[in-house]
């Protein structure tokens, strides 16, 4: 049996997961920047994604939950905590 190191950065196929899941919400969308981080493939080819989506996958990672199989509300409500969106209940502007 080979031992295996535990993974700290999340693989192209979970960042690929996570960006869909935060383009399709409207909320969130709003809040990526552009495509300048890159992740390398097996291959060695790089991919580019959103700072704003490999925080909020390794953010998921650090709770132990896999970017790729996390129910979308639960990725939602990370991406939410780490790019600031929202605030307390009742701490609407003008009151």
């Amino acid at each position: 049996m080979r031992w295996k190191r535990k993974r700290t950065a999340p693989t192209v196929t979970e960042l690929t997961r996570v960006e869909k899941v935060l383009e399709r919400d409207l909320a969130v969308c709003r809040h990526l920047g552009p495509k300048t981080c890159p992740v390398c493939k097996r291959s060695g080819k790089p991919v580019y994604f959103a700072a704003q989506t490999v925080a909020v996958a390794k953010a998921l990672m650090a709770t132990n939950l896999s970017p790729e199989r996390a129910p979308v509300l639960k990725v939602v409500a990370v991406a939410a905590e780490v790019l600031g969106i929202g605030g307390e209940p009742g701490s609407a502007p003008g009151k």
